[in-house]
């Protein structure tokens, strides 16, 4: 819980408008959780149960996560691999290092960022997989299925 309070306190001091504000961290039993601000709308997971976002609509929403990101690498955060022996992360958007649970930097909140745009223009996971073991052999072994993505779309690969 101390980590989990310091890393809170680091993560409200952060002031920019794509980011949540973090007021609080309360503490119960069975977990342990962040109080953030109340951000009005459907969230992406729920646009994406619609079916691919059209490029001229995931640009601008991309370039919001990209300002994001970038005002948080600025202040020295990045995703954490390892806690305790553990893995932490969402399996369909780590790193192959991070999946490796080997030692991260902004690269890997690069990658995520990377895997959210797939996802956003494709309406489907980068790296699919039925359980997480699955996932993270797909982060390790596969490539996404670029023919997935919308003609329009350059890629260099």
């Amino acid at each position: 819980m101390v980590r989990f309070e310091r890393e809170a306190k680091f993560l409200a001091a952060l002031n920019h408008p794509n980011i949540a504000s973090i007021y609080g961290v309360e503490e119960s039993a069975s977990a342990d959780a962040l109080v953030m601000e109340l951000a009005e709308g459907p969230t992406l997971a729920d646009r994406l149960r619609s079916g691919p976002i059209p490029l001229h609509e995931a640009l601008p929403i991309a370039r919001q996560i990209a300002d994001a990101l970038e005002y948080a690498h600025e202040r020295a955060v990045v995703q954490i691999t390892i806690g305790s022996g553990v893995l932490l992360g969402t399996a369909a958007y780590m790193a192959p290092e991070q999946a490796r649970a080997k030692p991260v930097d902004r690269r890997a909140d690069i990658w995520a960022f990377g895997c959210v745009l797939y996802e956003m223009l494709t309406a489907k996971k980068a790296f699919p997989g039925e359980a997480v073991a699955e996932t993270l052999a797909a982060v390790l072994k596969n490539e996404p299925d670029w023919s997935q993505l919308p003609p329009a779309t350059c890629i260099a690969i």
